[in-house]
């Protein structure tokens, strides 16, 4: 919570002495050696952590290394105080600026209910004020826009903030009222300026925010306003990725519509029709397909979309991608030259193993450990998968895996054949 206090853990005088030299001296680089196998959250022999040191010093670089480890914004120190009230106070501004865009609460009161911006004004840090106000606006703007309030439009108006000022995580109010489904206000901001493929610090723009969120009207709206489809997030994801992993039948249609790539890949080399499949999203990898989307692609593992149908157990998904006229994926191998069959049976799903085998999967085929689809069953206490399906399929028992073990002779089988008959 943003009001907890800091755990104190013992550490030698000498350990204390050489940190607090290093954040007080801005050496980033004996700090790194010296914080080695220690938790950056742990407080040093007071309430301060190393965050507060390096807001007190002013020394940003140490500061933006702390904010990159993860370490925590808002711990008190025994004054009740944060990093950003100890960066405010000495009227560090660019130090408050960075703890202020990572996250770090402007509003947080010490014991003496003083809040940064009470710090700054009364030690007359004039830029440091200026800062914290804007920020203060900031923060107002991205809640009025969460909270969906009327008020949005008179603030932009009237008190000229910009419309593309970036709250936590670089959203802009674009970002959030695409996310909250909001076309008035996006409308609004596209009006007055508002930059239409900025992007947060996972690199969605508006345009993938609308779109996982299956907002077909926001997602229209985007388009319309020219919207850039191609834009790839941290993941290489497009905003067909993230309509087509969701479901989103509407908004894959309206992105197709527009001329979004089917085939395109993130960084996994995974393809939107990866993501439906996986997710067994039926509707969508049927209108994929529809829009060219290649049912063979391969990502980073060699895997189809298939294989990921077969593994998560998604029949109908699977009887779609049979169902496209290449029958020759049923018996696609990944880089461990596993075909669906293999996972499907791995993962005890006999549906899916019965409708494989229907279209012609090889039974008997071996993967680099040499195991047949029989193997993976069983070892993982799925035998009763295989024979369900026939129990006079003709399966040769006599392959031998990796280890010189045919099935009889494998990890699992009798337990396996145990637990069936």
């Amino acid at each position: 919570t943003k009001d907890e206090q800091v755990k104190q853990t013992p550490k030698t005088e000498s350990e204390h002495d050489a940190i607090l030299k290093a954040v007080s001296s801005g050496d980033l680089y004996l700090l790194q050696e010296l914080l080695k196998g220690l938790d950056v959250n742990t407080a040093l022999l007071s309430t301060d952590t190393l965050l507060h040191l390096a807001a007190e010093h002013g020394k940003e670089a140490i500061v933006y290394f702390l904010l990159r480890q993860g370490l925590k914004l808002n711990l008190k120190d025994r004054e009740g105080r944060t990093a950003l009230h100890r960066a405010s106070e000495r009227g560090h501004t660019a130090v408050a600026l960075a703890l202020a865009k990572a996250g770090a609460d402007i509003h947080a009161t010490d014991l003496m209910s003083k809040t940064p911006l009470h710090l700054a004004a009364q030690n007359g840090h004039e830029n440091t004020v200026k800062v914290l106000v804007h920020e203060e606006k900031k923060m107002k703007l991205i809640l009025l826009i969460n909270f969906q309030s009327s008020a949005l439009p008179q603030i932009l108006l009237d008190k000229g903030i910009d419309p593309n000022i970036s709250g936590p995580k670089d959203q802009t109010p674009l970002h959030l009222s695409a996310l909250h489904n909001q076309p008035a206000l996006m409308a609004l901001l596209l009006r007055v300026g508002a930059q239409i493929n900025s992007i947060t610090q996972d690199g969605f723009t508006a345009l993938h925010l609308a779109s996982q969120s299956g907002h077909t009207e926001a997602v229209a709206q985007l388009l319309e306003g020219k919207a850039d489809i191609h834009v790839k997030d941290k993941q290489g994801r497009t905003a067909l990725h993230w309509a087509a992993a969701q479901g989103e039948v509407g908004v894959i249609q309206l992105l197709l519509n527009s001329g979004s790539n089917t085939n395109a890949t993130e960084k996994e080399k995974k393809t939107p029709l990866h993501l439906a499949a996986m997710e067994g999203h039926t509707r969508a990898v049927s209108v994929l397909l529809a829009g060219k989307a290649k049912v063979g692609a391969k990502d980073m593992d060699g895997c189809s979309p298939l294989h990921y149908a077969a593994r998560n157990g998604k029949e109908r998904a699977a009887r779609v991608l049979l169902a496209s006229g290449k029958s020759k994926i049923v018996d696609d191998k990944n880089v461990w030259r596993r075909t669906p069959l293999h996972l499907a049976a791995e993962h005890g799903h006999e549906l899916l193993v019965g409708l494989l085998l229907e279209t012609g999967a090889k039974i008997n085929c071996l993967d680099n450990n040499k195991d047949t689809p029989l193997h993976c069953a069983c070892r993982d206490g799925h035998v009763g998968t295989l024979f369900n399906i026939n129990p006079l399929m003709p399966i040769n028992v006599s392959f031998e895996d990796r280890i010189h073990k045919t099935i009889l002779l494998s990890d699992g089988f009798v337990e396996s054949i145990k637990r069936h008959f």
